[in-house]
């Protein structure tokens, strides 16, 4: 079966943008439904194509990469042209490989860590103010709420767990929303490196950003490339700006068990037994310990 093409509409559009007639690379649909090329112009100029798999996802990454990037040069990539029905973004490509293909030896996955903590940091200080509403103090406690309502594995017993493991979201009272990607982890990071050496780290794929707690682009490091790795999580929050405070501590494990109840509730909808059976090991040892587990 040969590999798919953009829309025609899309395709004559990003090469009137390219400069000429483009060669296209299938790069598969692994970003959560999305369709990605690698779009190579006849004069050697050369982009990724999105089209991303839902109108919510497209106007996320197409705000990210529009307002946020042109802020903190060399974080995020440039967004070259935007467009609807069919919706599509034109996106700068950048040399690397994504950092769970290219963080071959532990000093690599250590300063990668470093500079990821750095430009997340960087991201969470782009000024945009929040405007919802609803404080993250409500905010968390219903988001909560909305995945334990779909969450069949969990007993009502193991649900009223949850929500008293999580309280009444008091804790984040008067913390503002900033600038957040949302789906961190080091396959969103693009690794450039020179003879074995970190040359650069961006953050990519943003089709799930927008304002929310600072601490929410810790999470999946925490379930996922933190477990059993404290180095690699005191070098991140190194670069991000030094270790965080009780408080804040305590703020990130109510969120780990939050999202570990999303992830499962994903993992079961969409028919994937391991990633179910994970979450569900997670959340048990997480709320025997208390909530503390790393």
């Amino acid at each position: 079966m040969s590999a798919p093409l953009p829309h025609a509409e899309t395709a004559g559009w990003a090469e009137d943008i390219l400069g000429g007639p483009c060669r296209w690379w299938w790069r598969g649909s692994e970003i959560e439904g999305s369709r990605v090329w690698t779009a190579q112009a006849v004069g050697g100029r050369s982009a990724l194509l999105k089209e991303p798999a839902s109108r919510r996802k497209h106007a996320q990454e197409a705000h990210a990469l529009a307002e946020w990037s042109p802020t903190i040069a060399g974080v995020l990539p440039r967004l070259l042209g935007e467009r609807r029905d069919p919706d599509a973004l034109l996106i700068e490509s950048l040399p690397g490989l994504p950092g769970d293909r290219a963080l071959g030896s532990w000093e690599l996955e250590v300063a990668a860590h470093r500079a990821a903590g750095a430009a997340i940091g960087r991201l969470h200080a782009v000024a945009e103010p929040d405007e919802d509403p609803m404080p993250l103090s409500e905010a968390l406690p219903q988001r909560l709420e909305r995945w334990l309502s779909r969450a069949e594995p969990l007993s009502p017993a193991r649900r009223e767990e949850l929500r008293s493991a999580f309280g009444d979201g008091s804790e984040f009272s008067g913390l503002a929303r900033v600038p957040c990607h949302r789906d961190l982890e080091p396959r969103n990071w693009l690794v450039e490196l020179d003879e074995n050496r970190l040359r650069a780290l961006r953050l990519i794929d943003l089709e799930h950003a927008r304002l929310d707690c600072a601490l929410s682009d810790f999470v999946k490091l925490e379930c996922g490339a933190w477990r059993g790795r404290p180095e690699l999580r005191e070098e991140f929050l190194e670069g991000c700006g030094g270790p965080l405070s009780d408080e804040d501590e305590d703020r990130l494990r109510r969120l780990v068990l939050l999202h570990l109840v999303a992830t499962l509730v994903r993992a079961t909808e969409d028919d994937a037994p391991d990633r179910a059976r994970d979450a569900l090991a997670q959340l048990d040892e997480r709320l025997a310990a208390g909530g503390h587990s790393r």
